[in-house]
């Protein structure tokens, strides 16, 4: 009976390091599982964080490209002023220049056609459009050439009245 005893123990002790044996190689496989999950539980805290500072990088550039966008625009507004500016200053300092010509062109123009004229106030009304001329040529090189044209015959037109009120 001892001997069954025995080889009943010997079962159950064999069964006792089976139990152990399947035990043990659950700690190890829970472990593993346990290990591997907080290995991805890390990677994806880390791909969440890389995504945030990502995100974050990305709206800061965003912002910063608006940012830069509405100061370009600010700042060609600003001298878009400026310049509308510049520009009213000289239509008025040219306006009002203009005016000058004319009222004294005018003058020039009284005398010339006025028939009680003498021929040397002609001839000085005459010289006198012509340095109003020039001088205008001066200021506005643009219209330089069509002034000049306009010049040359009126300075053409006056030298042939004036030779032929000399020979006569």
């Amino acid at each position: 009976m001892l001997s069954r005893s025995l080889n009943k123990s010997d079962e159950e002790v064999k069964a006792l390091v089976t139990d152990w044996n399947a035990y043990k190689n659950a700690e190890v496989e829970a472990t593993r599982a346990a290990k591997a999950h907080e290995v991805q539980t890390r990677l994806q805290t880390a791909a969440h964080q890389a995504m945030n500072i990502a995100v974050s990088v990305g709206i800061g550039l965003l912002v910063n490209f608006a940012t830069r966008a509405v100061m370009s625009v600010v700042n060609a507004q600003k001298q878009l002023i400026e310049d509308t500016k510049t520009y009213n200053n000289s239509l008025e300092t040219s306006t009002k220049e203009l005016g000058r010509y004319e009222a004294e062109l005018k003058k020039q123009a009284d005398i010339i056609t006025n028939s009680s004229s003498s021929f040397e106030d002609v001839a000085n009304a005459r010289n006198a459009v012509a340095e109003i001329q020039q001088e205008m040529i001066e200021k506005y090189k643009d219209e330089a050439l069509v002034t000049q044209a306009v010049t040359d015959a009126v300075n053409g037109q006056a030298n042939a009245f004036d030779e032929l009120a000399k020979a006569q």
